[in-house]
């Protein structure tokens, strides 16, 4: 597979490390201006300067001119990525492969277009005569990675969205081995250096990895790999806090939390994410970013969050240690350390996540919460089961009864 081979490693690692690179960039170092040969300018738009010998026009900062695309733009990512680029000024080009409707800004800057991004034939039509930035939601593999490559004469920059789960800890446990008892414990905040899964086929973080190294190893594309947490925002639908909001629903007061609810899990925002892809814009390079919000709250934290928002008061009953006999499985409970993200990289390029986590996490389980009263349709799979099973109300009560707590902790 494109950029998986030991010689493409080799590269990767070689431009990881050179003179003037920054930790976690993962690029180059010294700084492309310009833009690559063959890179498309709009008909009828002015150079920005005389055109001399070699001359190349660049749009980056020509605020008339800048051109986005954004693909998979129905989803909640897409949605908060159309809404950044419009403030940002820019004319965007919103692809997806269906039709459902989305809440894109009302204006006139948004052009709807319906592709497949898996078909070479339809994204080369969407991308039509070049655009300056590309924003894939949906790419995930290297055959993905390999229709940039072939499109790099036509955009500008592409920023693309892989996973904080391609993270190992000091001996390979990740999050994906937590199901099969090897749960990871990571010693601190992930830096983008830090060690990943092998790159391969195996599972959804090797092909993430994978996707990564073939990004990164395309010759004449700014490319910019983004690792998110946990993702989250408003119109989410398979989101963590629905732990919390479906008992709330239900009229549950009593919250197992293993781990006593201390472990930290860093989340991330869909306004974060869709601000840090759009800062990259202008930064020419290559590079890997980890993407969260400002701050990791720990599981209590985001619980007393839900519940102040929602008006429920939440008691706490804390588990020393993981899930007991099921009872306390949750989408925190994998590992004892949670998972933290290093925000340097980032920051060293003058980016500050400009959503404050506590409104986030609030705003999100409030619109959980008011969509599922509604019956939305898109929250079926949610209410008509227990599809994690998170929320076995007779395996809680019967353990509850059996394992009285002397000092549970209010979350309210």
């Amino acid at each position: 597979m494109v950029g998986v081979d030991r010689t493409a490693r080799r590269r990767l690692v070689r431009r990881a490390h050179p003179r003037r690179a920054t930790r976690g960039g993962g690029g180059r170092g010294l700084p492309r201006t310009g833009r690559p040969a063959g890179r498309r300018r709009p008909a009828g738009l002015p150079a920005a300067d005389p055109p001399g010998p070699g001359h190349r026009p660049d749009r980056r900062h020509d605020h008339m001119s800048r051109s986005g695309m954004v693909i998979g733009a129905t989803g909640q990512l897409g949605v908060a990525v159309v809404a950044r680029l419009v403030a940002a000024g820019y004319d965007v080009t919103a692809v997806s492969r269906g039709t459902r409707p989305a809440p894109w800004p009302d204006s006139d800057r948004v052009r709807v277009v319906h592709a497949d991004r898996d078909d070479d034939a339809s994204l080369r039509r969407a991308v039509g005569g070049g655009c300056d930035l590309v924003v894939d939601c949906v790419g995930a593999t290297p055959d993905h990675a390999r229709q940039w490559r072939d499109l790099a004469g036509e955009v500008g920059s592409v920023a693309v969205v892989s996973t904080a789960a391609v993270y190992a800890d000091a001996v390979g446990r990740t999050l994906e081995t937590a199901a099969a008892g090897r749960a990871p414990d990571f010693d601190g905040p992930r830096r983008e250096t830090d060690r990943t899964v092998e790159p391969g086929t195996g599972s959804y973080a090797a092909v993430r990895r994978a996707f990564e190294l073939a990004m990164i190893d395309i010759d004449d594309l700014d490319v910019t790999v983004l690792r998110p947490g946990a993702l989250y925002g408003v119109g989410g639908v398979f989101l963590r806090e629905w732990y919390l909001v479906r008992r709330v629903l239900d009229g549950r007061s009593r919250v197992i939390l293993a781990h006593r609810g201390t472990n930290r899990w860093h989340g991330t925002a869909t306004e974060n994410l869709a601000a840090l892809a759009v800062h990259c814009a202008a930064l020419p390079g290559r590079r890997v970013l980890n993407a969260a919000d400002a701050q990791a709250p720990t599981v209590l934290d985001i619980t007393r969050l839900v519940g102040e928002r929602l008006g429920h008061h939440f008691e706490v009953v804390p588990l020393d240690g993981g899930p007991a006999a099921g009872v306390g499985n949750s989408p925190w409970s994998s590992s004892r350390s949670g998972l933290v993200l290093d925000l340097s990289a980032a920051s060293a390029l003058g980016f500050t996540p400009p959503v404050d986590h506590r409104t986030a996490i609030a705003d999100a389980a409030a619109s959980l919460y008011e969509r599922a009263k509604a019956g939305a349709p898109e929250l079926r799979p949610l209410l008509d089961g227990d599809p994690f099973g998170h929320h076995d109300y007779a395996a809680e009560d019967a353990w509850l009864a059996g394992h009285p707590t002397g000092q549970p902790e209010s979350a309210r």
